[in-house]
């Protein structure tokens, strides 16, 4: 199974999440009630709608890891998914932001 299927049945396999086509453009996303909160921004790269507060509190430790690309001041930020180990780390950021996002 390839990384990006295999990410996408985890994160259908979390209660909060629905699965539906994104707002940002003709891709399916995943929602959170009325709330688009994730996408994929391309091949091993899930845009994660973490919220402005929850980055600024985990800023110095995102900076710091390459597989996060933060916005400025933005509710979004971009996680590499590249390798199976990325997995947890991903799913763990999504279960942050959907606390954020309710």
């Amino acid at each position: 199974m390839a990384l990006d299927d295999e990410l996408s049945e985890r994160l259908l396999g979390l209660e909060a999440l629905d699965q539906r086509p994104s707002r940002f453009g003709g891709k399916d996303a995943f929602f959170v009630g009325k709330r688009e909160i994730a996408h994929f921004e391309g091949p091993g790269v899930l845009d994660l709608r973490l919220t402005r507060g929850e980055i600024r509190s985990r800023k110095d430790e995102l900076s710091a890891d390459r597989r996060a690309t933060l916005r400025g001041s933005s509710d979004w930020l971009e996680l590499a998914c590249r390798e199976p180990e990325d997995l947890d780390w991903v799913i763990a950021l999504v279960e942050v932001a959907i606390a954020a996002n309710c």
